[in-house]
């Protein structure tokens, strides 16, 4: 039985030092009283010493196939740095060292283009060396969705010009699905409050979009989505 206490507790110290490690420069002190409370911390959730496996979706965490407290903003927040980084599921398998801490924190920074670029999340854990703790990588291929949602599910990512992931061909058409998929997927990211920022003004949303339009973006329904949003702000 995992102590719903102890994994709380572990969760927080864990969204604390990922924060740290973004907001201070390597070696600092603050960083290290961060990761050796995650340390404590997971010490006192593995004291039976049994695997906990810890699900993954787009915004909550999972014991078996029930959600932890859904309305949780940190456990929502946490999920979602593993989820867009390819992570379907975190193992605990045994006692953590702070080396391995350090790698598994290095890749919750690391942005998903990135990871994507380094071969995914799966070859990036296997040349990280930990193995206190493990993943389950997100198998798309396995939704049950419909035929638009899961190519939108494949193609969101590529962006307008194709400079974005997975590589396509030059001549690839993207689904008219994935673009409207890019348009949200931007605004929700930048709309929504992290742990690491406040949500940003809706002016400036915009203005970042209407940058990106005709590059990053479909021009067209980019500027309708803005139509729309400015609509729904101000009705006439």
């Amino acid at each position: 039985m995992v102590d719903s206490k102890a994994l709380a507790n572990l969760i927080l110290e864990l969204n604390i030092s990922r924060r740290n490690s973004r907001s201070y420069p390597k070696g600092h002190q603050v960083i290290d009283a961060a990761l050796n409370k995650v340390l404590n911390s997971y010490a006192g959730l593995r004291k039976t010493g049994e695997e906990i496996v810890i699900g993954v979706a787009c915004d909550a965490l999972l014991l078996g196939d029930t959600p932890l407290e859904k309305t949780n903003l940190i456990y929502r927040d946490f999920a979602r740095v593993l989820y867009e980084r390819g992570i379907g599921a975190l193992v605990l398998r045994r006692e953590l060292t702070l080396e391995e801490l350090r790698s598994f924190i290095a890749i919750l920074g690391t942005e998903r283009e990135e990871i994507y670029r380094a071969g995914g999340i799966g070859a990036v854990w296997e040349s990280s060396g930990i193995a206190a703790l493990g993943i389950r990588e997100i198998r798309y291929d396995l939704f049950t969705a419909t035929e638009e949602a899961a190519i939108a599910a494949f193609e969101h990512h590529a962006k307008l010009n194709l400079s974005g992931y997975p590589k396509f061909p030059a001549d690839w058409r993207l689904n008219l699905c994935s673009h409207l998929t890019m348009i949200s997927d931007f605004f929700d990211a930048t709309r929504t409050r992290r742990s690491y920022r406040e949500p940003l003004a809706l002016d400036e949303i915009t203005t970042m979009m209407l940058g990106m339009a005709g590059s990053e973006l479909h021009p067209v329904l980019t500027r309708n989505f803005i139509h729309i949003l400015y609509n729904l702000k101000n009705p006439s």
